[in-house]
């Protein structure tokens, strides 16, 4: 499809024949079909968009940058033109830092075009222009193209045709991203449904144990996790199946209720996410490398009996729907516990009174 489109752009002499403008018309309307007509894979759409802008707007390079919005910063997933792998991986600009970064804060396209000045700016020259990928009030990114090939000035025209090709980039990330979401729902409702049928066929309770805190991690991207219960009769957490930590760590780590954030959440029922371990007061560490935890109470007829922890070495690395997700697996986990520890019981009885 990128090979169609690169077949639009005409030689120069050719340009004398046609109207700019139509040829302009004619490349955006292509480069939109060839997006409606793609499949939803995100990389492919900003390849399209970087490959079709030095051709249109006749520059040197161009850049698509998205939004980070776990560090706060753009970086560039696409580039086309005079660009190197280095500099692609090197970049990175914080939002509302120098031009491209107000431009990815106020949603508003920018024209630099004072070849006089140094090139100081962060693309290291004096001339470029910068719109917004941009739905509604949100904005997903910044696209920009510098350094017109005849050593021109940018003009308003130019901003306004970059403007229209961030609009097209702007709607296919966002429907791309909702793509990728609505998969990774029925990704992770096909493994929650997969999880319910595994555990209610295990009656063998550490087996079960072992295989809620491994699907836990599953689910969740998580480094490392554990399954905690209270000692019946006390108020100590007892490690019960662990993934990740040091061996030594269930013998090691024995808290009490109200103790490090799986003790708080022991003791109060409700879950807590952490993206920054180490700024939360109640943290007890079992993993150094560990930045983010998600910990969630196992609740059973009213009762907490004990919490699923999961971390993992990234900063913020769980989302809201993690929370909602483990705390759905906690909910199966608890009524297969119990049904477990019932078996559990009755082999034991019958072990103490074979003839019954």
């Amino acid at each position: 499809m990128i090979s169609k489109i690169k077949n639009l752009f005409l030689k120069p002499s050719e340009f004398q024949k046609h109207s700019k403008y139509q040829i302009q018309t004619t490349m955006l309307y292509e480069i939109g079909k060839a997006m409606n007509s793609s499949i939803k894979d995100l990389q492919h759409t900003l390849e399209l968009i970087t490959s079709s802008v030095p051709n249109i707007l006749e520059v040197e390079r161009s850049l698509l940058m998205l939004i980070d919005e776990e560090n706060k910063c753009l970086t560039i997933r696409s580039g086309s033109g005079l660009v190197t792998n280095e500099f692609i991986k090197n970049f990175k600009i914080n939002i509302g830092e120098g031009i491209i970064g107000k431009v990815a804060k106020d949603g508003k396209p920018k024209l630099v075009k004072d070849q006089s000045l140094e090139p100081k700016n962060e693309l290291g020259v004096s001339s470029f222009i910068a719109a917004p990928l941009k739905i509604e009030e949100l904005v997903l990114g910044v696209i920009t193209a510098d350094s017109k090939t005849d050593r021109s000035d940018f003009t308003e025209d130019d901003l306004k045709l970059l403007n229209v090709l961030a609009g097209l980039a702007a709607i296919d990330v966002q429907n791309a991203r909702i793509h990728e979401m609505m998969r990774k729902k029925n990704e992770r409702l096909t493994a929650l449904f997969e999880i319910g049928m595994a555990m209610t066929s295990t009656l063998e309770l550490q087996r079960l144990l072992d295989l809620i805190i491994d699907k836990a991690i599953y689910l969740t991207s998580a480094t490392s996790g554990s399954l905690i219960l209270i000692e019946e009769g006390s108020d100590v957490l007892i490690i019960k199946s662990a993934r990740g930590l040091q061996p030594d760590a269930p013998e090691k780590i024995k808290l009490k209720l109200g103790q490090g954030i799986t003790g708080i959440v022991a003791k109060t029922g409700k879950p807590i996410r952490e993206g920054n371990v180490l700024k939360n007061p109640y943290y007890v560490s079992a993993l150094k490398e560990v930045n983010s935890e998600l910990a969630v109470p196992m609740l059973l007829e009213g009762k907490i009996i004990g919490v699923i922890n999961v971390d993992s070495v990234r900063p913020n690395a769980f989302s809201a729907q993690d929370e909602e997700l483990l705390s759905t697996l906690s909910s199966h986990a608890t009524i297969a516990i119990k049904n477990a520890k019932l078996f559990e019981k009755l082999t034991d009885c019958q072990k103490q009174n074979p003839s019954n």
